[in-house]
């Protein structure tokens, strides 16, 4: 992401994106408090990310109106592309702010990364996954997956590959290749 769109991010939202500086070194503090690698992401997502964030935003207001203890603080941890889709890591929140967070995160497979746009979006074929729109893929050279392709991972396998990489639901005994097996 732009630094312009980093910068927006940070005076709007302080309290959610508390550690990020563009440009600047994190220190032991910051990795303590809050987002460690800033936004990692393209571009075509900060409509999203900044709607997700005001949302967050008036959920954390709203929670905390008339509380004096145990207040919400919804910390941003990591924001990121992964697998081709939106990733939103963070720190102290409720099972309505992950609700939130799945939905931005479903909703970035329909959003060009590069350009925002809604309109024709594919899996584009290169070496790492990435969704982009048909001007963007064909400003890049790209082509897109065909149905046939073998390699090309379903949304099974991509949630079968995050909970391996968490550590989540397989047994010492299952493999990657235990994954596919359809």
């Amino acid at each position: 992401m732009n630094d312009k769109h980093e910068k927006h991010f940070l005076d709007e939202f302080p309290d959610i994106y508390v550690a990020m500086r563009t440009g600047e070194p994190f220190t032991e503090k910051d990795r303590a408090e809050g987002m460690l690698f800033g936004f990692t992401c393209g571009d075509g997502w900060f409509t999203l990310i900044n709607t997700l964030s005001r949302l967050i935003r008036g959920h954390m207001k709203n929670y905390n109106r008339d509380k004096s203890e145990d207040k919400m603080q919804v910390k941003a941890l990591q924001v990121k592309e992964k697998f081709g889709g939106l990733r939103f890591y963070v720190d102290g929140a409720d099972e309505y702010v992950h609700g939130l967070i799945d939905l931005a995160e479903s909703m970035s497979y329909e959003i060009c990364e590069n350009c925002s746009s809604t309109d024709n979006v594919k899996q584009a074929k290169k070496s790492w996954i990435q969704y982009l729109c048909e001007t963007c893929r064909e400003n890049a050279g790209l082509d897109t997956w065909d149905e046939k392709d073998e390699h090309i991972p379903n949304q099974e396998t991509l949630d079968s590959m995050e909970k391996t990489e968490r550590g989540e639901g397989l047994t010492e005994y299952d493999t990657l290749a235990d994954l596919n097996d359809d």
